[in-house]
């Protein structure tokens, strides 16, 4: 049995609790826990809230701002890039039916050729020479102050009697295209002439090592010679440069080339080749090999 001390202390716990109950004091104090508790679970929604959606959001839309700068630093060297390339283009006869196309890098950065595109005056027909169609002498890549010549472009299946002519382009990755300096080029009994009325014999030099050569032209009707014009170019060891010799006239011509040779140009000229320039035919190619082929 419960003793009566016992009873006591327990009544007395359980007046006190009446108390507190009635008094509005301890009314306040516990509404303020509750209120403390209420905020604090507030407080812990929020930064639930925070961290699920606001702070990913704000990874991603910053990450997107990052890509769009990326993007645009991009697109601006890729534009400066476009702008500086610079090739010559310089499309002759390579025999009957096709065509070389000598290309050289003029500008200060890498060039990737894409295709070289012949296109028949007449916008009728088309042909694109790539990777694909000329595995075996078609270079894409030039870098900057390079030369390359692509050789046997065949035309055949583009070839229609009385209108063979055609203009020459080549294009490059960064969009850029580039047109050859003899467009249009007419197929004719003579061979490959351009329609320019300008009268132009076009040289060309391939050679094996690094030299300085001298190109002269006179007309080969005069006697004695005359020199018409003398054109030095200086060709790097297993490359072809060209230039170009501007002549008065329709007429005859004979270039010969030298090379120097110590101190002074070799003489006799170690080469010539005879050129007629006609007003249906005013520009001419000639091409020197040196060493001369046996």
């Amino acid at each position: 049995m419960v003793g009566r001390t016992e009873f006591m202390i327990a009544y007395a716990y359980l007046l006190r609790y009446k108390r507190r109950a009635n008094n509005p004091h301890d009314k306040d104090h516990l509404f303020k826990r509750r209120r403390g508790v209420a905020t604090s679970l507030g407080i812990l929604i929020m930064v639930g809230i925070l961290i699920t959606s606001i702070i990913p959001m704000f990874l991603y839309v910053n990450e997107v701002n990052n890509y769009y700068d990326k993007t645009v630093v991009e697109m601006k060297i890729a534009d400066d890039e476009r702008s500086r390339e610079d090739i010559e283009v310089y499309a002759y006869g390579f025999n009957e039916s096709a065509i070389s196309v000598w290309l050289r890098n003029k500008g200060a950065v890498s060039v990737n050729i894409t295709h070289i595109r012949v296109m028949r005056a007449d916008l009728q027909k088309v042909i694109i020479f790539n990777s694909t169609n000329r595995p075996d002498n078609f270079t894409l890549q030039l870098s900057a102050s390079t030369q390359v010549t692509i050789k046997g472009l065949d035309l055949t299946p583009v070839l229609e009697d009385g209108k063979n002519k055609f203009n020459v382009y080549v294009a490059t990755d960064r969009g850029n295209l580039f047109a050859s300096e003899t467009n249009t080029l007419s197929q004719s009994e003579n061979g490959w002439e351009t329609s320019t009325m300008e009268f132009l014999i076009n040289a060309m030099v391939h050679s094996s090592s690094t030299k300085t050569f001298l190109l002269t032209a006179w007309n080969a009707t005069d006697h004695p010679k005359i020199y018409i014009t003398e054109k030095e170019l200086i060709v790097s060891a297993l490359s072809t440069s060209y230039t170009i010799i501007n002549v008065p006239g329709p007429g005859p011509y004979n270039v010969t080339i030298q090379w120097w040779k110590g101190s002074a140009w070799e003489d006799p000229p170690f080469d010539e080749k005879s050129k007629i320039l006609s007003y249906s035919h005013p520009i001419t190619c000639v091409e020197f090999y040196y060493p001369p082929p046996p």
